[in-house]
């Protein structure tokens, strides 16, 4: 049997980099939950449930993100505001 030689050094650099991302994924999880930026997902549920879950988490997010940066805009504008 060929195998591509490319295909092969590709798949040997995803599985070290995923070893990599595995072994430290306790130091990354400890970092990120200790500022509360990390949400798990049960990828053992059915496919439909964990998009389901991962979309709302996304959307939950991006509100968030859009909340802040629109508070900080109206905070500018205030701050401006109140100098003149």
């Amino acid at each position: 049997m060929y195998e591509n030689p490319r295909l092969v050094i590709s798949f040997h650099r995803v599985e070290s980099q995923l070893v990599l991302f595995q072994d430290s994924w306790p130091r990354l999880e400890k970092w990120f939950s200790k500022y509360g930026s990390l949400v798990t997902v049960d990828a053992a549920q059915g496919e439909e449930t964990v998009y389901l879950e991962v979309e709302r988490i996304l959307e939950e997010t991006l509100h968030k993100v859009r909340s802040s940066v629109g508070a900080a805009c109206i905070l500018r504008r205030v701050l401006w505001t109140n100098e003149e």
